[in-house]
């Protein structure tokens, strides 16, 4: 079951598929239908999806 969750921090919209890789559940995060990020369990989708927008100091931008 596909859902969506917006980032209170930029206003985008994600969608999120529940995914079972290999015996593995997982939280697939995707943006216009690529995925850009993952979560193990559902409370923590908004951390992933902030993380996924401000990578923070630790890398120079979310592509490095």
């Amino acid at each position: 079951m596909t859902t969506t969750f917006t980032s209170p921090l930029t206003g985008q919209t994600y969608e999120v598929v529940p995914t079972d890789k290999n015996g593995w559940f997982r939280y697939d995060i995707l943006k216009d239908g690529r995925r850009v990020q993952f979560a193990l369990t559902e409370d923590r989708i908004g951390e992933q999806v902030a993380w996924y927008e401000n990578p923070g100091p630790d890398l120079g931008s979310r592509y490095d």
